[in-house]
């Protein structure tokens, strides 16, 4: 909803009614300014507590509720004024339009009687109203449906990111803190009903592969055996699972270590050497991991090899020779036989050479055999034609069983194998040759790493103290022992999946007859649906992620653009498959250590406008509530935060002691923004450090 108006009575340091308490709100951003103490921090409460019923109690710095704050929430002077034996009564009422422009007056009330100069009697809680207006007059809304709409002025998910205090910037989105983005994500996204997803597709997955189970069990041969397969099979997809959460542990853990290794180089004061070693790392790693891929790749191929290129026929050539002899000695005799019977020689077989290739010897007028000519008319002509007229039916059958085609495929697919049976040796020695190859580049280019890192080393530890090279080995210790386990996790998932895979098949030789179908495809189906929405949420959060850099960058921008120094861009880098972590880089993607505080503020709230923005109805339909979000930047960067607020949100209200002199107001002209109202601390008496005559004046200031 939109925020039309807000108004107190007695609230806090705002003494007098609703009429002299009152501020009204447009599109665009409003601002409330006045120096620090001018009650801008307590207007940020009347928000909170008509809402909430919760205050925030400045001594313990945590949101307290009602019932433990009392009559501390009333106007110090409005009690000092209050007679013994009468009762105060504070309210704040909120106006608010939602985006049918159906419009609700929210309204809490709390009451407390002066039995003594400093004794209350006040109320166990306070009191909430809700009111629709309809037509021409406000009716009140039953109580049932007062959470409903309190929700839809700002649901509760988003409260933290749209209504925040400056000094929250911090905890909302700790750079250290490795769930505080993925909370925001989490919490503002659909990615979870992805993982809901997941979660039911398993469900469905383990229910059908039992009933599968059973189903096949029931049709088993051998029941024992069945039995005894099935509680295998089960024990290795549990250790199957189990590994899968070791792998994704030892992923982010690996990550992380490499997170605070880039972190701990980057604070290395010597930019060139570091940008030198940095590139150099870059295209060590980017070999390694390739070098890597084609060997698993080779090694993998080995098996393939064995049928795919013939490897399975090494050292069959003297075999095929030995056939070739006797086929030789077979057909010279089967071709004697036949000629005998049907009393003519024949020297070539009836289909050779086949009539396409007659009938191109006849159009070229030469033997493509023997190589002479054979010119229209004459006898070699006339010879090659007729033997387009030779027919089988002919010759006499005189063979009961006539075996001379089989053989003779046999004999050409011999011939066919005999250049690759001979290159067999030579390729098999390439491929290990290959092999070594490429190992002794990993080796090679490992050392190469391993020596940048002690160059790192000796940089950091000509930089800083004892603890930080310390800091750096331990990192780069466990980066290589989680690469390690990985590897282990990946190579034992493998043997894992085979060993699934085996003894499933095992399981299905003892069946006999058919699984009914629908139970059968139900695993298929739920076992695919699983793999599918893994798939699909993985490519979703990474999405979602490069959607988010993308964004906060941009209004990064937005933000600095009128400061010239180097400020840097954000930069989320994934750990695992549901993990993240933010982090500042330079142009050439190197952590940037030193950052001032108005950038980092800065990347932090781009990245928090980032989130609530991803989805635009929250943007323009929410009002993003703050207090003193600029307290820690430089002017130009509190420019750049306003000219983003107004081009990014519909509306926003925001406290601040920026703009609170005219000369600083000239430069609202460039904002989109809404309303301007200046407020004032006032103490008649003169002692500030007497609340007891404390009110505070509004002016709305033209625009």
């Amino acid at each position: 909803m939109i925020i039309e108006s807000i108004s107190m009575k007695d609230f806090q340091c705002y003494f007098g009614g609703h009429e002299q308490n009152t501020l009204n709100f447009s599109s665009g951003i409003n601002l409330i300014v006045g120096d620090n103490g001018g009650g801008k921090s307590k207007l940020y409460d009347a928000f909170y507590w008509v809402l909430y019923d919760q205050i925030f109690n400045s001594d313990k710095r945590e949101f307290v509720p009602t019932k433990n704050y009392q009559e501390n929430l009333i106007s110090d002077k409005a009690k000092n004024e209050c007679p013994i034996g009468n009762q105060i009564t504070t309210e704040v009422v909120l106006i608010v339009v939602d985006s049918r422009d159906t419009k609700y007056r929210v309204t809490r009330v709390y009451k407390s009687k002066k039995v003594d100069d400093r004794v209350w009697l006040g109320e166990e809680s306070s009191r909430l109203l809700i009111e629709e207006y309809k037509v021409t007059r406000w009716q009140s809304v039953p109580g049932d449906k007062h959470s409903s709409i309190l929700e839809r002025v700002i649901p509760y998910h988003l409260k933290p990111y749209m209504w925040f205090q400056g000094e929250q910037v911090d905890s909302l989105m700790d750079f250290k803190n490795k769930s505080a983005l993925m909370q925001a994500i989490n919490l503002l996204s659909d990615i979870s009903e992805y993982d809901d997803l997941i979660t039911i597709c398993k469900t469905g997955s383990d229910k059908s592969a039992k009933n599968y189970a059973n189903a096949a069990t029931q049709l088993s041969k051998n029941k024992t055996a069945s039995n005894d397969l099935t509680a295998e099979l089960q024990k290795i997809q549990k250790d199957i699972a189990s590994r899968d959460q070791s792998k994704d542990h030892n992923s982010k853990a690996k990550n992380e270590a490499q997170f605070n290794i880039d972190r701990l180089i980057n604070q290395i004061d010597d930019a060139q050497k570091k940008s030198q070693l940095k590139d150099e790392t870059k295209v060590l790693t980017a070999k390694i991991d390739a070098d890597r891929a084609s060997l698993e790749e080779k090694l993998e191929g080995f098996n393939k090899n064995m049928f795919s290129d013939f490897w399975v026929l090494k050292n069959t050539q003297p075999v095929f020779d030995d056939f070739a002899t006797k086929y030789q000695s077979y057909y010279r005799g089967h071709t004697k036989k036949v000629s005998m019977e049907n009393a003519e020689v024949l020297k070539l077989p009836i289909n050779i050479p086949q009539p396409i290739h007659v009938h191109e010897m006849l159009n070229d007028e030469s033997c493509f055999i023997c190589g002479r000519e054979a010119k229209k008319g004459s006898t070699e002509y006339i010879h090659i034609e007729n033997l387009l007229t030779r027919k089988k039916a002919e010759t006499k059958d005189i063979f009961n069983n006539d075996c001379s085609s089989f053989f003779q495929k046999i004999y050409d697919n011999s011939l066919a194998f005999k250049h690759t049976i001979t290159n067999i040796d030579k390729n098999v020695a390439n491929e290990f040759s290959s092999v070594h190859s490429l190992r002794s580049s990993i080796q090679e280019n490992a050392k190469k790493l391993k020596s940048i890192e002690e160059q790192f080393e000796e940089l950091i530890g000509d930089d800083r103290s004892e603890n930080i090279v310390h800091e750096f080995k331990t990192h780069t210790n466990n980066k290589d022992r989680y690469s390690q386990l990985l590897v282990g996790d990946e190579k034992e998932l493998e043997s894992l999946q085979k060993s699934a895979i085996q003894c499933q098949k095992r399981i299905d030789k003892l069946v006999m007859g058919s699984v009914d179908l629908k139970i059968e495809s139900a695993k298929d189906i739920f076992s695919n649906l699983c793999q599918i929405a893994i798939s699909a949420r993985d490519e979703v959060f990474t999405a979602l992620v490069q959607e988010l850099e993308l964004s906060a960058n941009i209004i990064f921008q937005q933000m600095t653009s009128e400061n010239t120094s180097i400020t840097g861009r954000l930069k989320l880098k994934k750990l695992s498959h549901d993990s993240c972590l933010p982090e500042i880089v330079d142009s050439d993607g190197f952590i940037m250590a030193g950052s001032n505080d108005s950038n980092i503020i800065l990347i932090k709230l781009s990245l928090i406008m980032a989130v609530v923005t991803s989805r635009a109805q929250w943007s323009k339909n929410y009002c993003l509530i703050s207090d003193a979000p600029t307290s820690k930047m430089a002017k130009k960067y509190s420019r750049g935060f306003y000219k983003s607020l107004g081009e990014n949100f519909r509306q926003s209200i925001v406290m601040t002691y920026d703009f609170v002199s005219e000369e600083d107001r000239e430069e609202l002209a460039e904002l989109e923004v809404g309303t301007v109202h200046k407020i004032e601390a006032v103490y008649p008496g003169g002692d500030r450090e007497n609340r007891a005559d404390l009110y505070v004046t509004i002016t709305e200031v033209a625009q």
